[in-house]
């Protein structure tokens, strides 16, 4: 039978107040003889005399589970925070060089807190020494990943040359390759609870320590295992207080890629991770990596793109057009939902939504440049659209429409596209693929000109999903419906 320990933050109200502290004696009595004490707790598998030891001394616990008003179980868990206050407070290094007492400490709030997040429920007057916070900053310094694929004397060669491929990139601070090969190499890294402790102990005690701490790391492992263990808020504070690239690009990574697990972030969260983004869009080379990283595959990173359009609007001009560069242009049947699509929009309605109206207009225009540029594919041989296509800057396409062009200029544009259709049954074609192809370009072109128009009318969102829009009305040319295999689509609006 199993069920949930009583309230932790009970127990730890009962610790704080008067009473016996009752230490864990046997783990302390079995650190004793071990040359390493972390190495020793690391390696305790539930055997030996260190597992024995942390069995007579903490479980007692699994009791609880199964009775939580066990009176006496529940002294001797308050005894023993009470015990881990005490020491943590008046623990010095001159007393403690083995770090035997130091590695009890954090074994204990483990133990005792479990997954709960002991420190962070402590209150200010609970501080632990400013020794032991040292203490604990320099391990983390010190952390050093060791790559070891699958535990194998002799991995495969594959794997060998996938684990250099990613220490190059993390050495290099190539951050679209290290994103890219992370969820690939993420269930390799262990979480150490000691570390874990340590972290938490740190960002809730000793802020500045852990950040000068991450600073110093020079691999993404370990910086990854800091950031998963924070919370979302305390991983976006040392980010933005961070001057490490990686320690920026990691936390950031943890916080918002699928692949790591990320959550929905609150709107405190989001208005840091934007907070975070502004600051790393001032330096050129860094935001033009990020946004590789995280726009090659919007649909990875699910809860960037409402902070990342908020950052946008406060940004330069020239870092905002480096977002829109980054997004790969390919076609989109209308018959198709592309979630990456709508994520972008989401950043970019975010955008309009607190950009001024110059900055609109300037990221309006580099978008609608981009879009005319590519043409659905226009100036690639093996594009062949065999139906209506959308694209991932529609909205802010439409968007361009109806903020930087006149009525006049926008009915001349749809004007321009629709002397076109009528050439292209005159028009040689090497095949009919290809005709077929040139009528679609035409007619997914004509739909952000068509759809701003609309919006003139009737104030509909500029992001163009159930509409559809016909230079004429094709209920009246069945030719056209068989001479380019017009689809039926369940919802379109037909044009004047």
């Amino acid at each position: 039978m199993t069920g949930t320990l009583p309230a932790i933050t009970d127990v730890i109200a009962k610790a704080l107040q008067p009473g016996p502290a009752n230490g864990p004696v046997a783990l302390r009595a079995a650190l004793e003889t071990e040359d390493s004490p972390f190495d020793a707790l690391r390696d305790a598998n539930g055997t030996g005399v260190i597992g024995s030891a942390i069995e007579l001394d903490f479980g007692f616990l699994r009791l609880l589970r199964t009775r939580p008003d066990a009176a006496e179980a529940i002294e001797r868990w308050v005894g023993l925070i009470r015990w881990l206050l005490t020491a943590a407070k008046g623990w010095k290094l001159s007393e403690d060089r083995r770090m035997n007492e130091l590695a009890a400490i954090l074994l204990t709030s483990r133990r005792c807190g479990g997954e709960a997040g002991f420190w962070q429920l402590l209150p200010e007057a609970a501080a632990p020494a400013a020794e032991f916070l040292s203490a604990l900053a320099v391990f983390v310094a010190k952390r050093h990943f060791v790559y070891d694929f699958q535990g194998t004397p002799s991995p495969p060669i594959w794997e060998n040359e996938f684990i250099e491929a990613f220490q190059r990139a993390d050495t290099a601070e190539d951050w679209p390759k290290v994103a890219a090969m992370w969820p690939q190499l993420d269930h390799v890294v262990r979480p150490d609870i000691l570390s874990m402790e340590m972290v938490r102990c740190l960002a809730r005690y000793g802020f500045d320590e852990l950040v000068r701490a991450t600073d110093a790391l020079q691999q993404c492992p370990p910086v990854m295992e800091i950031a998963g263990t924070l919370s979302a808020g305390q991983r976006l504070r040392l980010a933005i207080a961070s001057s490490s690239e990686r320690v920026r690009f990691c936390c950031a990574f943890v916080t918002v890629a699928r692949s790591a697990g990320a959550v929905a972030l609150s709107p405190d969260e989001d208005v840091a991770l934007s907070q975070l983004l502004i600051k790393v869009a001032t330096s050129a080379e860094e935001w033009r990596k990020w946004m590789k990283a995280f726009n090659t595959y919007p649909l990875r990173h699910p809860h960037l793109h409402r902070p990342l359009g908020h950052a946008l609007a406060q940004i330069s001009h020239d870092a905002a057009k480096v977002y829109l560069n980054s997004i790969e242009l390919h076609p989109i049947p209308v018959t198709n939902t592309d979630e990456s699509r709508a994520l972008i929009s989401v950043c970019l309605r975010a955008f309009s939504q607190q950009a001024s109206p110059e900055h609109r207009q300037a990221v309006w225009t580099h978008a609608y440049r981009l879009w005319c540029d590519w043409r659905f594919g226009a100036t690639t041989a093996d594009t062949h659209l065999f139906d209506i296509n959308r694209s991932s800057l529609d909205f802010a396409v439409t968007s361009y429409a109806c903020e930087c062009m006149s009525a006049t200029e926008r009915e001349t544009a749809l004007a321009e596209l629709q002397k076109q259709f009528p050439e292209i049954e005159l028009a040689w074609h090497t095949t009919e693929s290809n005709c077929i192809t040139v009528w679609n370009r035409l007619l997914s072109l004509f739909q952000p000109y068509a759809h701003a128009c609309s919006i003139a009318e009737t104030g509909a969102d500029a992001l163009l999903d159930t509409v559809i829009y016909y230079p004429f009305d094709l209920t009246k040319s069945l030719y056209h419906r068989i001479m380019f295999r017009v689809p039926a689509h369940p919802i379109r609006s037909m044009s004047d």
